[in-house]
């Protein structure tokens, strides 16, 4: 075994891995942060709620549940200089840091034209089980696509794969019933994956601890329906 070693020093990198009419969310290269920049500047005062939306929220459902809120790291609009706001990154009574740190630098660094906000990254599907799915789902013209990232599941409906269109095809955001999620289960049986039920009895879990204990804190500034669309989008 050689005993030389070298440095291996991650480029400090964004990419985009989603993209809608309101924003752009990235991945930062080498930590585990994503950025969401919102698109068009006017509607910064949009995702500044979105983001202290966000912190309310987490600040509640920070429990040992079996899904979790990604954790909101640090608002920063470059047109205003002292707009930088970060949660406290250290409560009183614990020892733990609660988040990482994100400085008003690195957003600097990164060099985002409009306001964007940084929270956990939420990490991709394990490499076999995402493999699985490609071959097992995908339109025969898109088995070269990438394979998915994360998945989005409808328990509650059938996904007709006939009457799909290939427009609506993505595969970084791959849509699988409770038929299609069987399946993998059956196929990658050691890969770890929860039961439908473990993950029904979860979504009502903290949909409803969200409704019920953290919205009543933010109602008196944002409507219901924003709480609850923000965050359908996160978990």
């Amino acid at each position: 075994m050689s005993t030389e070693s070298s440095d291996v020093n991650p480029v400090w990198k964004l990419v985009a891995i989603g993209r809608g009419s309101f924003a752009t969310v990235s991945i930062l290269l080498g930590r585990p942060v994503a950025f969401k920049q919102v698109l068009i500047s006017q509607r910064t005062p949009e995702l500044k709620a979105e983001f202290e939306t966000l912190r309310v929220i987490y600040d509640f459902c920070d429990v040992d549940f079996f899904f979790l809120i990604p954790r909101p790291l640090a608002y920063y609009d470059p047109s205003i200089s002292t707009s930088f706001t970060s949660p406290e990154a250290t409560p009183p009574g614990r020892l733990r840091a609660r988040r990482p740190l994100v400085t008003q630098g690195d957003f600097e660094v990164l060099k985002l034209s409009n306001a964007a906000y940084a929270m956990d990254q939420v990490f991709p599907l394990p490499l076999k089980t995402a493999g699985v799915i490609r071959s097992l789902f995908y339109p025969p013209t898109t088995r070269e696509a990438p394979v998915p990232t994360l998945c989005r599941l409808y328990f509650g409906k059938v996904i007709e794969t006939s009457k799909r269109s290939i427009a609506f095809f993505n595969s970084a955001n791959f849509p699988l019933d409770l038929a299609r999620y069987n399946q993998v289960l059956t196929v990658v049986p050691d890969a770890g994956l929860p039961t439908p039920e473990a993950i029904s009895y979860g979504m009502g879990e903290m949909l409803g601890y969200i409704h019920w204990r953290a919205d009543p804190q933010i109602s008196v500034k944002r409507p219901n329906k924003f709480v609850s669309a923000v965050f359908c989008n996160q978990l």
